[in-house]
């Protein structure tokens, strides 16, 4: 009989010896490492894209804080007298009110529409000045009823001195005789709809 004998074992494959090293905790948060974003199934949470839309963000924040405090233009004397503004004299309120739309300038009195103007402003006049230019004067016999006048921009309540185009122009708001009107600002109401 024969024997058969039994060959050494092979050596097992290179990294599964019988004592193998410990596995690694690097990227898993331990020994000071930050911990890893990536999730299980090796997809994961890439930051790029929220840090972009971040600095993005910050950049049109900032964009718009430079335009808005240091680029942008100030609101003009004209911008400034839009809308519906109650009118009084010498401290009096009357049922007047002056709408300015655009570069329009009408009166209301008593809810009546009245003549409409076309006003030009000259800030830098000392005192400024102001122009209104009547439209709509087909039936207007005699000169063009014009007017013209200083006015001032204090605070919120605009002051207002107008003459005929035929007359000079005022040149002081200190006049005793001066009929200053004084602006309020108002929003008016829409007229009610006449049902038939």
């Amino acid at each position: 009989m024969t024997t058969e004998q039994n060959p050494s074992p092979t050596p097992p494959p290179e990294g599964e010896g019988v004592n193998p090293s410990p596995p690694s905790l690097a990227g898993k948060g331990a020994l000071g490492s930050p911990p890893s974003l990536v999730g299980v199934g090796g997809g994961g949470f890439n930051l790029r894209p929220v840090l972009v839309l971040l600095g993005v963000f910050a950049v049109a924040t900032a964009g718009f804080a430079v335009w808005y405090f240091a680029i942008r233009t100030p609101p003009t004397d004209l911008d400034r007298l839009q809308g519906d503004w109650q009118v009084s004299v010498r401290d009096r309120e009357t049922q007047n009110v002056i709408q300015v739309k655009g570069d329009r300038w009408q009166s209301v009195a008593n809810g009546v529409a009245a003549r409409k103007y076309r006003v030009s402003l000259n800030p830098t006049a000392n005192p400024k000045k102001i122009d209104l230019e009547a439209l709509d004067v087909e039936n207007v016999r005699g000169p063009r009823p014009n007017l013209h006048g200083i006015y001032a921009l204090d605070g919120e309540q605009p002051r207002v001195w107008l003459a005929p185009g035929t007359e000079p122009r005022p040149t002081t708001f200190d006049d005793p005789d001066a009929t200053v009107l004084t602006l309020t600002k108002v929003k008016l109401e829409p007229a009610p709809q006449k049902r038939k």
